[in-house]
């Protein structure tokens, strides 16, 4: 992604050098540009982005305004979603197969007359309790994109019925009756 509001830029065109700070009339890099977003995705606050990164917080608030800020800004949530659920994933594998371990061949347990670590079954209790958590989520997975269908629904809808009510509210406006000139005569008796 080339971080440009030149509209005219070509794909080809070679990023410009690292501005120095104190030069004047001169392009910020895209690394530049970068930085102050994430370093505002961080803060939260523009001026304390511009001045770490000794850029003019004039410049930073027109940035701000542009596409490529929103752009940027969606594209780097967007990858720390995935590799939050990326993780989250690894660690979910992992602690189904200790569960799958454990139901196979029992929790550990310390045997005093041994001295050893044994595997004992696990108790009712908590396999009624892990079958219950497991369905409940498998039911939740499988229900995900049937919501995910009835929101699109609801969306296409309510866009629906913004154009009905856009269209009843051009529809219902009273023209506008324009005088030139009024003459008041008085009448002759």
């Amino acid at each position: 992604m080339r971080l440009s509001d030149n509209k005219r830029a070509k794909e080809t065109f070679k990023a410009p050098a690292r501005r120095a700070v104190k030069a004047d009339m001169k392009h910020w890099s895209d690394g530049q540009k970068l930085e102050a977003v994430k370093l505002w995705m961080v803060t939260g606050n523009l001026t304390q982005s511009a001045a770490a990164l000794s850029i003019p917080l004039a410049t930073i608030k027109r940035w701000r305004a542009t596409d490529w800020w929103a752009d940027l800004v969606n594209e780097l949530k967007s990858e720390d979603s995935i590799k939050l659920s990326n993780r989250l994933k690894v660690i979910a594998n992992k602690a189904l197969d200790l569960t799958e371990d454990r139901l196979e061949n029992g929790d550990h347990v310390f045997h005093p007359k041994t001295g050893e670590m044994v595997r004992k079954e696990l108790p009712a209790r908590d396999l009624s309790n892990l079958v219950k958590t497991t369905l409940d989520q498998a039911k939740h997975i499988e229900d995900r994109p049937q919501k995910l269908e009835q929101d699109a629904t609801v969306q296409q809808t309510l866009d629906k019925l913004q154009s009905m009510f856009e269209d009843f509210a051009k529809k219902s406006q009273k023209p506008t009756v324009q005088v030139t000139d009024v003459v008041f005569a008085k009448e002759d008796t």
